[in-house]
């Protein structure tokens, strides 16, 4: 039996790189929120296990969480093209898992986006994207 869909609204939120203005930084906010802080609610839990809460202060560990992935970086996508083709699962290569095909949804806060990836599995049809 198939799971209900639930809806979501998804918005996708560029800016030219601060170091680097041939790049283009795509965020993501899913009902308002930014991705990266739903992954920092997310992984809580199990960075909580990992953190040093004798060299860290809740402040610190929490400002970590929240950067743990970056907005994804994209060469020369001013028009958003590539970010269309990308995020409906036409991903490059180095932005793809290559046992899964999973794509990458944001990068790594290192300016590296393979490095650190969030990735996931997308299956586009005519009417929806899971």
């Amino acid at each position: 039996m198939d799971q209900p869909i639930a809806p979501h609204r998804v918005e996708f939120l560029h800016h030219p790189h601060p170091g680097f203005p041939h790049l283009t930084a795509w965020g993501i906010r899913i009902n308002g929120t930014d991705l990266r802080v739903l992954v920092a609610e997310a992984t809580r839990t199990l960075w909580n296990r990992e953190l040093d809460e004798d060299d860290d202060t809740p402040q610190e560990r929490e400002e970590f969480l929240l950067r743990q992935h970056a907005p994804l970086h994209l060469d020369d996508d001013a028009d958003g093209a590539r970010a269309r083709s990308h995020f409906l699962g036409d991903a490059p290569p180095h932005l793809r898992d290559r046992d899964t095909g999973a794509l990458c949804l944001l990068g790594c806060s290192c300016g590296i986006d393979a490095c650190w990836p969030l990735l996931a599995r997308l299956r586009v049809t005519a009417t929806q994207v899971t």
